[in-house]
């Protein structure tokens, strides 16, 4: 059996570490990437998707749906929003990775969390690309 004043410096330095099996996996891991993350960088266009959720174009052709806690003042009318990952890193993976920021009435940042997200459908970017025309 091993001296305790010899197996206690050891296991602090394994705790500090995080040389576990798991800790060398999570380190090992690849930047996320697919469909279902994206990086705040290569968001090249955005749109209202009512009062609570805005519609983000990212890359070439790839549209998400973020749903705002509650309402973020004036998202619907607001020229200017800023999207912030929440994560650490410059990728959205989940909803909670994500923040817009917007405007406020008297000119300060408005910092809406982002509640829900998913990736649009292709129907659903041929509805926001060519709305219906309202008829008489």
């Amino acid at each position: 059996m091993m001296p305790l004043r010899t197996l206690l410096p050891a296991l602090v330095l394994l705790a500090a570490t995080g040389s576990t099996s798991s800790g060398l996996a999570r380190s090992a891991a690849p930047a996320p990437h697919g469909d279902e993350c994206f990086n705040v960088r290569s968001v090249v266009d955005y749109s209202s998707a009512g009062r609570d959720a805005i519609n983000v174009r990212v890359g070439g052709n790839r549209y998400y749906r973020l749903d705002i806690l509650g309402t973020c003042p004036d998202i619907d009318l607001n020229f200017r929003l800023g999207l912030r990952s929440r994560s650490g890193s410059s990728w959205i993976c989940h909803d909670t990775d994500a923040e817009v920021i917007a405007r406020g009435p008297f000119g300060q940042p408005d910092r809406c969390p982002v509640v829900g997200m998913r990736q649009l459908s292709a129907e659903e970017v041929a509805a926001i690309r060519h709305p219906p025309r309202h008829r008489r």
